[in-house]
């Protein structure tokens, strides 16, 4: 399993997206690493007329993405995962969502899930926010949302 989590991180880290390729088709191709990775159902759906973001921003959600999609691989047991990039007139929300077994006591603040919280800090210096909780019928949601300003 270790190693396979590290294959995984391998793979999802090892090309980061070009600076030219939008936040969109990143993360398109990060879903197409996952599903050819670990076999689960992976989808990528944007909603909404894509807008300007800066280049820190766009960096932001994409490693949010690559370790939320880790999380999944590491703990979730998930058979499948979507990632859903919602732009509206000031901000964009990223949701990274799993059927697996859920948070096990119900928080993310728990070891192992290092990179959740740091990023949970660093959205808020950008003026975003990170919430993480289990979705009902099982599995977990880690939403981002992000000013475009």
């Amino acid at each position: 399993a270790e190693r396979s989590v590290e294959e995984l991180r391998r793979v999802i880290f090892a090309a980061l997206p070009s600076p030219d390729i939008d936040l969109a088709a990143a993360l398109d191709l990060l879903a197409l690493r996952f599903g050819q990775h670990t076999g689960a159902a992976t989808s990528m759906t944007l909603l909404g007329r894509v807008r300007a973001i800066r280049p820190v921003h766009r960096d932001l959600l994409i490693r949010l993405a690559q370790e939320a999609l880790l999380n999944i691989q590491q703990h979730a047991h998930a058979a499948s995962a979507a990632i859903t990039l919602h732009y509206d007139s000031t901000s964009v929300a990223l949701l990274i969502q799993d059927d697996g077994i859920g948070l096990i006591d119900g928080t993310y603040e728990r070891p192992g899930l290092h990179a959740l919280r740091a990023m949970h800090y660093r959205l808020a210096e950008c003026g975003g926010r990170l919430d993480v909780f289990e979705t009902e019928g099982g599995g977990v949601t880690v939403r981002a949302t992000m000013p475009l300003e």
